[in-house]
């Protein structure tokens, strides 16, 4: 019995350790701990990619902690051996840690796990546009470019300053990216602006000089700058102006007979006789309100031709032929030279001052009319009236000037579109005095431009410019002082700098003709080759 129960105890103790050797815990395996070898670049700038290169990352981004000093980085991709990120804003030097399920990473990288941020690339801004390109101090400029800053502060403009052209800086109103706006600083002068972003200077394209021509305005003020056109003939018979405040130039320069001038004075185009139909100088122009160049070509009536320069246009285009054939016709009268001046109404009805000072009318068919004999204008018939300039509004009403030297007479008339003329002044007796029309005096009434609204005319006298208000026909002086100008270098041209409201004191405003979308004066002086801008 003894035997048994040992026996069976025995068996019970190898069973028992059996069992116990089936159900021993199984052993986990051991987890990897990660390791980076690597960290590129050390230098990185803001937007720079940043991989940490080593092993036991994982697969899940959102097991990865990765934190440079005390800012924790925001993962943009993971491998089992690769972490990528994009380097923030506002980071200074510092040691990266990594942590993956929150066990930190041993780095090895040779170099070491610190890396130093640099500041951002600055892009290069460019300067490629302004508008308007003239203006006076307290005017908005708009400047055109790329790579400006959105913040005021890190955008500096400056203009030509008139202390030895030291420049001055503007106030910048608004900024976006591609566009900035400033105010015209006092103390600004005709010459080339710059831009500062962040203090980079802003590059300028090729043709492109930034130049902004300073302007004054108001009564008594005429245009602080004018410009000196080299090569120019100096005896330039008519001038017109478009829209984008070019000036169009007829000169006795054989070579140069028809010219495209630039606010500043730069000379953009040369007409040559190819840009016409037929061979011939220019004996007429003019622009419209709408900002149309107007041209008669020919030596004689039976040849002329009748052409126009489209707004925005450098073409010349052929109207049409002007007939021979003539109401009233003046055997002395002729387009063998160019004319004093012509104008267009709004129907294209096309008038002109011929050489014996009558006004004559070419109608839509081309057929010539004489329209006035001057004689027949004034109430005095016995004196010899002679139009020397004619200027039509918007609403065709013609206003015609002119006089006699020999007989101190002066006199200015207005001509409504049905002919009813309307004698405005009249007087025998020259000299110089502002005030109501019937007691102002005019040295001599050279040239005139009413603006398209028909409430400014504005008058070329003696080394005066002079205004009347057709509302209340007072006469006041526009400009004019006799104070000599000073010549300056800008850019590398010449420059007539007036300061204050002088005009060219050795010669009178011989041309002057009216831009009508920038409300700008141009005002060509006799016998020389300056062109004047007066801001109206």
């Amino acid at each position: 019995m003894k035997k048994l129960i040992y026996i069976l105890s025995l068996f019970t103790l190898m069973v028992s350790a059996c069992k116990k050797n089936s159900t021993t815990d199984e052993v986990a395996p051991e987890t990897i701990k990660p390791v980076v070898t690597s960290i590129q670049p050390k230098n990185p700038k803001p937007g720079d990619v940043v991989t940490i290169t080593g092993t036991g990352f994982g697969t899940a981004a959102t097991d990865v902690k990765v934190n440079i000093g005390t800012k924790a980085i925001t993962i943009t991709s993971v491998t089992a051996t690769e972490i990528k990120f994009t380097l923030p804003a506002g980071l200074t030097e510092a040691a990266i840690t990594v942590a993956i399920k929150d066990m930190a990473a041993t780095i090895t990288d040779p170099q070491g796990a610190t890396i130093k941020p640099q500041p951002a690339t600055q892009p290069v801004p460019t300067f490629t546009a302004l508008s308007p390109a003239t203006g006076k101090a307290g005017d908005i400029v708009t400047l055109t470019g790329t790579n400006f800053s959105t913040v005021l502060t890190e955008n500096v403009v400056k203009f030509t300053g008139a202390l030895s052209g030291a420049p001055v800086t503007a106030v910048v109103k608004t900024a976006t990216a591609t566009t900035i706006t400033a105010e015209v600083p006092t103390g600004a002068i005709t010459g080339g602006m710059s831009i500062e972003v962040k203090n980079v200077y802003a590059v300028l394209p090729t043709g492109f000089t930034g130049l902004f021509t300073i302007i004054s305005s108001g009564v008594g003020s005429a245009g602080g700058t004018l410009a000196l056109i080299e090569g120019l003939s100096t005896n330039a018979y008519a001038m017109a102006t478009d829209d984008d405040g070019n000036v169009y130039l007829t000169s006795t320069n054989s070579a140069k007979n028809l010219l495209k001038i630039s606010p500043a004075g730069q000379i953009l185009k040369t007409y040559v006789a190819a840009d016409f139909t037929t061979a011939g100088h220019i004996a007429g122009l003019c622009n419209d309100k709408n900002g149309v160049i107007w041209l008669i070509q020919g030596n004689s009536r039976g040849t002329a031709k009748l052409y126009k320069i489209a707004k925005g246009s450098d073409q010349i285009t052929f109207v049409r032929n002007i007939n021979a054939d003539l109401v009233g016709y003046n055997q002395y009268s002729s387009l063998s030279t160019p004319l004093q001046d012509m104008a267009v109404d709004s129907k294209g009805n096309v008038f002109y001052v011929d050489n014996q000072y009558d006004i004559y009318k070419i109608d839509l068919a081309g057929a010539q009319t004489q329209y006035f004999d001057a004689e027949d204008l004034a109430t005095d018939k016995s004196r010899d009236v002679r139009i020397s300039d004619i200027s039509i509004d918007k609403n065709d009403n013609m206003y015609a000037g002119g006089g006699n030297t020999g007989l101190n007479l002066s006199t200015l008339f207005k001509i409504t579109d049905a002919k009813v003329v309307t004698q405005l002044f009249y007087s025998l007796s020259n000299g110089y005095a502002d005030g109501a029309i019937a007691q102002a005096r005019f040295e001599r009434i050279y040239n005139l431009e009413v603006n398209a609204d028909g409430t400014e005319l504005y008058i070329g006298d003696v080394n005066y410019l002079r205004k009347v208000n057709l509302s209340t026909l007072q006469v006041t002086t526009a400009a004019g002082t006799g104070k000599a100008p000073s010549i300056i270098v800008v850019n590398g041209q010449f420059k007539i700098n007036s300061e204050g409201p002088a005009l060219e004191a050795t010669s009178a405003p011989a041309r002057i003709s009216l831009c009508e979308s920038k409300k700008i004066l141009f005002i060509k002086h006799l016998n020389d080759s300056i062109l004047q801008t007066y801001k109206y």
